[in-house]
């Protein structure tokens, strides 16, 4: 998990109740990517728009595939799938 980068804009603009803890709004976004580098550079694909604890937007995870040496190979070019190569 992280902010984004969002923590000290919402202490700037005096948001209330923002950020993952108790009494907070659940205001989210679900990221397919298992770290900040990795959603930069795979421009992540948004699995969940959570506003206010409730689900306002989904999508399903981004699948790609590559055909090598004649076979074809679904990938998602994450960290993950490089290391199951």
């Amino acid at each position: 998990m992280f902010s984004g980068g969002n923590d000290r804009t919402s202490r700037i603009l005096g948001l209330e109740h923002y950020g993952i803890s108790p009494g907070a709004e659940a205001s989210l976004v679900v990221l397919q990517a298992a770290d900040e580098a990795e959603a930069i550079r795979l421009r992540a694909e948004r699995l969940y728009v959570i506003r206010r604890g409730a689900v306002i937007a989904s999508a399903t995870p981004r699948k790609s595939w590559v055909v090598l040496d004649g076979m074809e190979r679904d990938v998602d070019f994450t960290r993950a799938d490089l290391e199951r190569a």
